[in-house]
């Protein structure tokens, strides 16, 4: 009677008993546990009692190096050999589910296939290896195992599991190389969060303009441009009206307020700089430098605005720096 085996799979999905339903060979063993190496190939095959009743080595590319001693010598009753395969005994080969392995000659029997019709399926152009649709793992045989026949999760054991899983629960081989490719990817990124927001306040000296643009968590630009002057008296000191810059404002500021050189409350906008040059209105020597609009005078290094201007630019500022706490917003003034 030719005996029926029936297959036992631990957690990993490695073949870990095989029982025997019928009368076996002699060799064999009613319940019978396989111990394999690192590839899943089967070394040795043991019974209940933990006495081993086969041994199995192989050559590199899996064909089984003969042996006449011990329980090398017992007859072979266990089919799954090289990673754990099945072996045909009709013709040495062993299936590995896209195709079969021919373990005598070290490569597959029939060029790598892919259901999606690739040009060169599951190969890396970069690779020469993998270029060659019968060769086995890269010709590199001892470092990890091939589980669906298209070495497509080489050096990837969790993408491996996911193939060989998803084909045990009747899906096919190509289902579960797209369900490994997602694993692999991860979740989708989560969406990106908001752009901060951006203030950023700019005098142009030349086209005599001084310009505050803002933006909120992506809704689009806002400006708000005054007319500003930066005529210098003479008695101001070297470098007053060059070009400079700061990393962020203050904002603006009541400690000038009410003094004819910086006109009314609201019209002093402190750009931090060290110096001490600011954006503000007033003029120590016009008629009336707290009009809304006072005129032009010259300053001693400061950017000068007609004072509505200035507190209307200020307004703006304000109202940034309390919808957004902690934003910062440079300056820049610059003589293009």
């Amino acid at each position: 009677m030719t005996s029926a085996n029936e297959g036992l799979y631990d957690a990993a999905g490695q073949l870990a008993a095989e029982y025997t339903s019928a009368a076996a060979q002699a060799s064999a063993c009613g319940s019978c546990f396989l111990t394999a190496d690192k590839l899943g190939s089967t070394r040795m095959v043991t019974d209940e009692t933990g006495m081993p009743r086969e041994c199995h080595d192989f050559l590199p590319f899996g064909e089984e190096i003969p042996r006449t001693s011990g329980c090398y010598a017992a007859s072979t009753s266990n089919t799954l050999k090289f990673t754990g395969k099945e072996r045909d005994q009709e013709t040495g080969n062993d299936y590995f589910g896209a195709r079969y392995l021919s373990a005598a000659q070290g490569r597959w029997t029939i060029p790598d296939w892919s259901a999606r019709g690739e040009a060169v399926p599951y190969a890396n152009l970069g690779d020469p290896q993998t270029l060659n649709l019968y060769g086995y793992l890269r010709n590199n045989p001892l470092g990890t195992r091939d589980v669906d026949g298209h070495g497509s999760c080489k050096d990837k054991p969790g993408e491996c599991r996911t193939i060989r899983d998803a084909v045990a629960n009747g899906q096919s081989i190509d289902q579960g190389i797209q369900a490994a490719a997602a694993q692999a990817a991860g979740p989708p990124p989560p969406p990106p969060l908001p752009a901060p927001p951006i203030g950023v306040l700019t005098t142009d000296m030349k086209s005599h303009t001084t310009t505050f643009t803002m933006s909120y968590r992506g809704k689009g630009y806002y400006e708000v441009q005054i007319e500003t002057r930066n005529d210098v008296d003479s008695k101001a000191n070297p470098g007053a009206a060059d070009p400079y810059s700061t990393p962020a404002i203050k904002g603006v500021s009541g400690r000038h307020a009410g003094q004819r050189a910086y006109g009314p409350e609201g019209a002093f906008i402190d750009t931090n700089d060290p110096r001490g040059r600011a954006i503000h209105g007033g003029g120590s020597r016009l008629a009336h430098p707290f009009a809304a609009r006072q005129g032009w005078a010259p300053t001693m290094g400061c950017t000068r605005g007609q004072n509505e201007d200035v507190i209307k630019l200020g307004e703006a500022i304000t109202g940034f720096q309390r919808q957004n706490p902690g934003a910062l917003i440079p300056y820049v003034r610059e003589d293009k």
